[in-house]
């Protein structure tokens, strides 16, 4: 990795660990399932320079959040971290197969099931019983398919939209296009 592309992938970060102090309930989901927008870097950062920095950008942004922000639960830093990979991974393996408008929509429609898919499991058999919340079979289906699936999916719809309409405005510093400061461009040398 290039040094302009580790900076990069640091100011992006930095970026998701700002935005992810900023959380708020989103209505008609209940107060402990909390929407912040913090993936929208990450999308950015893997659209732009492939899926594997995306998740690289989800460690930092999650490691971050646990040793600075002073609220990191590490079941809550954990369930963001697998919730933000799974949507970034899978949006940028779309994405590096498919590079045009289509391929960004699909791309983030792809990533936002993948998100939703993946934290059906890791919510019932690992972040629920982390957190001492142990559902009866009875609850299971409605809290899984009436609460946990319906608000990844809002969360992933919300923040592809935001990076849709974000993505080919910052495309030029997030590649090669526009140097950083202080480096020569082709003109200058």
């Amino acid at each position: 990795m290039t040094i302009a592309k580790m900076v990069r992938v640091g100011i992006l970060a930095g970026m998701a660990f700002v935005i992810m102090l900023i959380e708020f309930p989103l209505p008609p989901f209940p107060d402990f399932l909390k929407y912040d927008g913090s993936e929208l870097p990450a999308l950015l950062g893997t659209f732009a320079m492939g899926p594997w920095v995306g998740v690289l950008i989800q460690l930092l942004k999650n490691l971050l959040y646990l040793t600075l922000s002073g609220r990191g639960n590490p079941v809550g830093v954990l369930g963001n971290f697998f919730a933000g990979s799974s949507m970034v991974f899978a949006a940028g393996y779309i994405y590096q197969r498919m590079k045009s408008k289509k391929g960004a929509v699909l791309a983030l429609l792809g990533g936002s099931v993948a998100m939703g898919l993946v934290m059906l499991p890791l919510n019932l058999f690992v972040l629920f019983p982390l957190y001492g919340v142990h559902l009866a079979p009875d609850q299971v289906v409605p809290m899984m398919l009436g609460m946990v699936l319906p608000f990844n999916l809002v969360k992933g719809v919300l923040t592809s939209t935001i990076t849709f309409l974000l993505y080919k405005r910052v495309r030029g510093f997030l590649h090669d296009e526009m140097p950083l400061a202080g480096r020569p461009t082709a003109d200058e040398q």
